[in-house]
């Protein structure tokens, strides 16, 4: 059981900042020398293959001319993920709960309030409050990986009725909040980026989070 929470809890870990941040030519040297999508490290059962699939073989530009084309397919990324989650033209895939969940479609929206008060039950104040929704799909996977944190840590003490509180918790914030719009939002990224790498991406971390769903029931 603590191997499976474990790779739970990297997994969103993970996911997480492949959404918050932009590849860097460091980090995606990192990813290749490492084998990172070729031998995946925080492993679930029902791992999407065809996602892994399309990250690998856009990774394969970068492993045939590694310090040659690192810049170049880091371009390319921070073109792709600028268009998709930032602007500043028309965002094709907004990372925020509240453009898919409400009913006026826009950001500080009831969703976004909703996420806010699920983080403060937990102690969690937003570094960027009022600047950024926290509704962002990278801060409800870290906001996961806390609760599965938390879990770890009730069951490390025997403190299992304090374990199964978290449990709880995941399963309703998945439920409230995860399941309402994160499969939209990763079919939008899958229809609107233009490299396999965010196509891919988009794949495996619906696998990821459709398995962990079954998991918390």
């Amino acid at each position: 059981m603590e191997g499976i929470e474990n790779n739970r809890k990297m997994n969103y870990v993970f996911l997480s900042n492949q959404f918050k941040h932009q590849l860097t030519a460091e980090v995606l040297a990192k990813i290749i020398e490492n084998k990172i999508f070729q031998d995946y490290p925080f492993y679930f059962p029902s791992s999407k293959d065809e996602g892994l699939e399309l990250i690998n073989t856009w990774l394969d530009k970068g492993r045939e001319n590694f310090n040659e084309s690192l810049k170049e397919l880091a371009k390319e990324l921070a073109f792709d993920y600028n268009k998709l989650f930032v602007g500043p033209d028309k965002v094709l895939a907004p990372p925020w709960e509240s453009v898919y969940t409400s009913e006026e479609r826009v950001v500080f929206a009831r969703p976004t309030m909703e996420v806010r008060d699920f983080y403060r039950r937990h102690n969690i104040e937003y570094q960027r409050l009022n600047q950024e929704p926290e509704d962002h799909f990278a801060v409800e996977l870290e906001f996961m990986a806390h609760l599965i944190e938390k879990q770890e840590e009730a069951l490390t003490k025997k403190e299992k009725d304090l374990s199964q509180y978290y449990i709880l918790e995941q399963r309703k914030f998945m439920v409230e909040h995860l399941q309402q719009w994160a499969y939209l939002f990763l079919d939008q990224v899958y229809q609107k980026a233009s490299t396999d790498y965010y196509r891919g991406l988009a794949l495996f971390t619906r696998g990821f989070l459709e398995w962990d769903a079954q998991n918390l029931v």
